[in-house]
């Protein structure tokens, strides 16, 4: 028994150090698209453009978030605890969904 709870602790902390590096890895990912949307954010003045801007904004910031949820979780770092606000987020979804796909599907 003692043997079976060593291993599983093992594979947690495996995974715990999986999760992170993908996390850093999916941070590199998002670090230049987040300048790339800032830098053009200060040439573009297309109010349609603009709404593109936007939306890459929040979604680059909601997954940096997620990210570090994930690397909080992979160090052991017990963080604060919110309740989620299921209607608000469905409403961004839906809103990134309609932004984002042609009105035709």
């Amino acid at each position: 028994m003692l043997e079976l709870q060593l291993l599983r602790a093992q594979r947690m902390e495996s995974i715990g150090t999986l999760a992170s590096g993908i996390a850093h890895d999916i941070n590199n990912v998002l670090t230049p698209i987040m300048l790339s949307q800032e830098l053009l954010r200060e040439e573009i003045t297309d109010k349609e453009r603009q709404r593109y801007l936007d939306i890459i904004e929040r979604s680059t910031q909601r997954g940096a978030s997620l990210t570090k949820q994930v690397m909080s979780y992979a160090r052991g770092i017990e963080g604060e605890r919110h309740a989620l606000q299921v209607a608000q987020l469905i409403s961004e979804i839906r809103q990134i969904a309609k932004e984002t796909f042609p009105k035709k599907y």
